[in-house]
């Protein structure tokens, strides 16, 4: 039921931001540092497959409130070790007031793994990058 209350939320609720892809509990809010619409090809640019077990990830382990929106808050390119630029993905919960953070991670889809960086349950906070697990497996 909460997880349906938060679809119907972040679906509905054009108030608190725009879906990043239909059907996405991402959600790609107003944010000074980059555009909206760069944010949302961004997470475009992942591909259905891979935003699906981020997505579950997110649910199954960190939670997801049905007081709360998930939003893409920044999408950043990087260079790894090979010299070839990754994308990584910051994402957090926050109450629907935008006044508590419930989480806040790091992710880097080319890699499928997750860093986070905040969590109210503070065990949950890793200091590096772990991978993330495609439950279908």
């Amino acid at each position: 039921m909460r997880v349906l209350t938060t679809v119907a939320v972040l679906i509905l609720g054009g108030g608190w931001g725009q879906a990043a892809q239909s059907a996405s509990l991402i959600t790609v809010e107003p944010h000074g540092s980059q555009t909206a619409e760069k944010r949302a090809n961004a997470w475009k640019e992942v591909g259905a497959e891979k935003r699906k077990i981020i997505e579950s990830y997110l649910m199954r382990e960190l939670g997801f409130s049905s007081t709360a929106h998930t939003q893409l808050l920044g999408a950043y390119r990087q260079q790894n070790e090979s010299s070839e630029a990754g994308m990584l993905l910051h994402i957090q919960q926050l109450d629907l007031m935008g006044a508590r953070l419930f989480w806040s991670v790091l992710v880097d889809p080319d890699a499928m793994s997750v860093r986070v960086l905040y969590h109210v349950d503070a065990s949950k906070v890793s200091s590096a990058f772990v991978p993330i697990a495609d439950p279908a497996l």
